[in-house]
């Protein structure tokens, strides 16, 4: 019997550990670095962010193909750009954090279905009035009237679960990007820890009360 060609595989696995909070999981092949992943002192995976202020003016949801990928591993023992280490929770937790996971102003969208179900207010009476006034604030990037659909149910409730569709009126939709400091604000108002009801309605009292 001859064996030919016999490659042995060497991985190594460890931790990289900056001193501030932040670990690196690293795993090479053969020297080679295969993946790595930031996580901070929670344990939550960190993301890398080619340009942090570039990235806070789009909404969550477009931030994934904004992220860089590191490929030598020496960058990763030498990795000193903290500032763009960013953490966001998709969905749910509707914002953009540090990797202190201190929240980021960043751009965030309130739909009718922000407004008419969690915000528990009637916008159809207010949408005239919002865009009005949001006309008139610089961190409002957008503001639109659009087209407000809701169902029947059997018993002839109105709602927005199974039944036939209907257009019910007209709502509002906004585009927002608070200063960082407005931003800070509305968390210690609301005592949110992600852009909950409580957030849509503290943007929706300050453009009112504006």
């Amino acid at each position: 019997m001859e064996i030919k060609n016999k490659k042995i595989r060497k991985v190594e696995t460890f931790e990289i550990d900056y001193e501030n909070g932040v670990t690196c999981n690293v795993e090479k092949v053969n020297g080679r670095l295969r993946s790595y992943n930031f996580l901070n002192s929670l344990s939550q995976k960190l993301h890398l962010s080619s340009n942090r202020e570039e990235l806070t003016e789009k909404h969550w949801s477009k931030v994934r193909p904004m992220l860089t990928k590191i490929t030598k591993i020496t960058d990763l023992y030498e990795f000193s750009d903290f500032d763009n280490l960013i953490f966001f929770g998709g969905g749910y937790d509707g914002t953009l954090r540090d990797y202190k996971m201190k929240p980021i102003s960043s751009l965030q969208i309130i739909s009718s279905i922000n407004l008419n179900i969690f915000g528990k207010i009637n916008t159809l009476e207010l949408s005239n009035e919002l865009i009005e006034k949001c006309d008139k604030l610089d961190w409002v990037v957008k503001s639109e009237i659009v087209p407000l659909f809701t169902s029947s149910d059997d018993d002839g409730e109105w709602s927005f679960g199974d039944g036939d569709r209907y257009q019910a009126g007209n709502s509002v939709e906004l585009e927002v990007l608070l200063s960082q400091e407005d931003y800070d604000e509305m968390f210690k108002d609301t005592e949110s820890k992600h852009f909950s009801t409580e957030c849509v309605m503290w943007i929706i009292n300050k453009i009112k009360n504006t």
